[in-house]
């Protein structure tokens, strides 16, 4: 009985230690999918990437995040023609507005929402990006609405869209 019990510590722990290398090399792909992605939009490379990520990273602390997720945030405002250093405190924003997210949304998802809102308003600044996740945090707080919401109406197709409000 005792060699039974024995037996399951140790399988026990050695599944433990393999979970734990697994994570570690989940990490390490998405990091590099999240980095390649980046590549593709920016000029940085070499220390500069570095850095960069580095202060993706150190941002992300101050928010939650891990640095892939910042990474990927980063990579939406690029895409969308902000600068690396526009890029690296609007993705601050936009994985403040995950965390208040009423639903799981991705980084992408929380990017996107806020340049549509930065572009179709034409400010495309830090402040406004913060001041539209203020308001809708606001708005979820006191409202019979979830902060999501605004992001799922956006992406819907328009004709979805104008049947959800009525207009035929």
């Amino acid at each position: 009985m005792i060699k039974v019990f024995e037996f399951q510590i140790v399988t026990k722990a050695l599944n433990t230690l393999e979970q734990f290398f697994a994570k570690g090399i989940q990490s390490v792909f998405t990091m590099d999918e999240a980095l390649t992605e980046f590549k593709k939009v920016s000029d940085l490379s070499g220390d500069s990437l570095t850095n960069y990520t580095q202060e993706l990273g150190d941002l992300g602390e101050t928010v939650a995040r891990i640095t892939s997720e910042m990474i990927n945030s980063a990579t939406q405002f690029k895409k969308s023609g902000f600068t690396d250093e526009q890029s690296k405190s609007l993705a601050r924003v936009s994985e403040l507005y995950r965390n208040i997210a009423d639903d799981a949304i991705t980084s992408e998802e929380s990017a996107g929402f806020l340049v549509s809102q930065m572009k179709a308003y034409g400010n495309e600044t830090e402040q406004f990006a913060m001041h539209t996740v203020d308001a809708i945090n606001k708005i979820s707080n006191e409202m019979a609405t979830s902060s999501t919401q605004f992001l799922r109406i956006q992406f819907w197709p328009t004709q979805k869209r104008a049947v959800r409000c009525g207009i035929h």
